[in-house]
């Protein structure tokens, strides 16, 4: 063995001592359900030994417990395990290409979540005499872990046993609560998850199956489910959206309404059940379509290639917007252009064009001004909701805003992005004219923020009618700047942004796309 190598291996050793420690613990636990499987030692030893994978093997043991079929257990483990293929796949990109057939059989044999997890840390590329350092410690103390908690499940009292067996949830707790503290939707979806697990038990058809049945099933749907929906969401709003349309006032009021209603009268009628499976599948669709859509990458797409400075943008911006100034077309023409404006853009920004309904007004803008609100998107219907008591000036750039959003466009800044971009690149004047103006707004609040001089210089030299447009802007929403209702919606909206994730700085994220436009990453 090389020196190299030789220190690889004893890093590995030292790092495994950590892992060694974690494995005992659990495999004790998990002997303790191998034993009431009715696995004896030796057995339970000789499982561990050739299955290094918790999950698969708690799902084996389960299987034998319910004494299910080879090929019931067959499927349960491999698709417990599933997540194991995609790890060595990945970690195959961290080895060197002249590395040897038989480190990577190895290497794929023991691939766990912990070995690849200290193993995607080695950098340029990984010695395998590290992952072999931290098997030699670990593995020996999971196969010996299993078998004494198989040989004191058979000496413990049954109390004891069962209290033990507990420290074996504490093992999925810590698999799911570190993802779930990076993921706020998936820390929404596990508990859905265990939800639909209990009601799949107490149903009248599924319950009959077998636990380890009903698992495969779950586990299969909900994850494909999960899959499919980066690539549904956006031809499923287009058609909820396109229903819509033909509703003289927005479905989602209706909706609402009727929602509340049925829950109501559950609770009247002391059915709390299917008022709580009403709220999960409500749940199950919010997180399931827009919380994954939060999830996704921002927006590759650019302003320009050079950066500016802020007090260079600001110019640039009242520029255009006095030379696209023109009368503001009503508001029914401002939302039929928008899909148009939308498409024009739609290859810079990558995202689907065609077939998309046009943003609508709210019907309740009394209400919605008062909560400090300029548009909304509904989700459940597809629908994107207007502001319409908002000055003409900005109704091009909000309706670009929230119909982006139905098309899976779910960040805010992006949203704003896409705005900008669909009313710039607009055949109608009025929506360059919007687009410069909406987007000068934010980018003022920056510049003044950033430096007091600069913000009077852009403000000095302003025209006319672009002073008149922020004018306006301003002077609407300053009467309701503060007040209870605005507070707690602007309180609302910035725990949502905050809790469905990748928008941690709230409210905010709606001037973040003044950095792109800035020519910054």
């Amino acid at each position: 063995m090389k020196k190299e190598s030789r220190l690889a291996f004893r890093r590995g050793l030292r790092d495994g001592v950590p892992i060694a420690l974690g494995y005992f613990a659990v495999a004790f636990s998990l002997g303790i359900v191998a034993r009431r499987a009715g696995v004896n030692a030796l057995q339970g030893f000789l499982t561990s030994a050739v299955m290094n994978a918790s999950a698969g093997e708690y799902a084996a043991f389960v299987c034998i417990a319910a004494d299910a079929a080879y090929t019931e257990m067959a499927v349960m483990t491999l698709v417990a395990n599933a997540r194991y293929l995609l790890m060595s796949c990945a970690l195959s990109q961290h080895l060197a290409p002249d590395l040897k057939l038989r480190h990577r059989l190895l290497l794929g044999f023991y691939m766990t979540d912990e070995f690849f997890g200290i193993s995607m840390t080695q950098r340029p590329t990984l010695d395998p005499c590290y992952t072999y350092g931290a098997i030699s410690v670990a593995a020996p103390c999971w196969s010996v872990g299993t078998a004494l908690g198989i040989l004191a499940g058979s000496a413990l009292p049954l109390r004891v046993t069962s209290a033990l067996s507990v420290a074996l949830y504490g093992m999925f707790l810590a698999i799911i609560v570190p993802p779930g503290r990076e993921n706020r939707v998936l820390a929404g979806l596990v508990p859905l998850c265990f939800a639909l697990s209990f009601a799949c038990s107490r149903l009248p058809v599924v319950s009959g199956l077998s636990e380890g049945t009903r698992t495969i099933l779950l586990t299969v749907l909900i994850a494909s489910a999960a899959a499919l929906t980066a690539h549904v969401y956006a031809p499923c709003w287009r058609l909820l959206g396109r229903a819509a349309a033909y509703l003289p006032l927005p479905a989602c009021w209706a909706l609402a309404g009727g929602f509340a209603l049925f829950a109501a009268l559950c609770v009247f009628r002391r059915r709390f059940g299917r008022a709580l499976a009403a709220v999960l599948t409500a749940l199950a669709v919010f997180l399931g379509g827009w919380g994954v859509s939060c999830q996704k990458a921002p927006l590759a797409a650019q302003i320009t290639s050079e950066r500016i400075s802020l007090e260079q943008l600001c110019a640039q911006l009242a520029a255009a917007a006095e030379e696209n100034a023109c009368a503001a077309p009503d508001a029914d023409a401002i939302f039929a252009a928008v899909p148009a404006s939308l498409d024009a853009a739609a290859d810079r920004l990558g995202i689907p064009a065609g077939g998309f309904a046009a943003p609508r007004a709210s019907g309740l803008p009394s209400l919605l001004t008062r909560l400090f609100t300029e548009g909304i998107f509904i989700p459940f219907t597809g629908e994107a909701l207007v502001n319409e008591a908002m000055p003409a000036c900005c109704l091009p750039f909000v309706a670009c805003h929230e119909a982006a959003h139905a098309r899976g466009v779910a960040r805010e800044e992006d949203a704003n992005l896409a705005a900008y971009l669909a009313c710039s690149l607009s055949d109608d004047a009025f929506f360059r004219f919007s687009g410069a103006v909406c987007a000068l707004s934010f980018a003022l609040d920056d510049l003044r923020a950033a430096d007091a001089a600069a913000y009077a210089r852009v403000c000095g030299a302003l025209s006319g009618r672009t002073r008149d447009a922020l004018c306006a802007r301003s002077a609407f929403w300053e009467p309701y700047r503060g007040t209870r209702a605005a507070a707690a919606a602007v309180s609302v909206n910035e725990g949502y942004l905050f809790s469905i994730g990748a928008q941690e700085s709230g409210t905010a994220a709606y001037g973040e796309f003044v950095e792109r436009m800035l020519g910054n990453d």
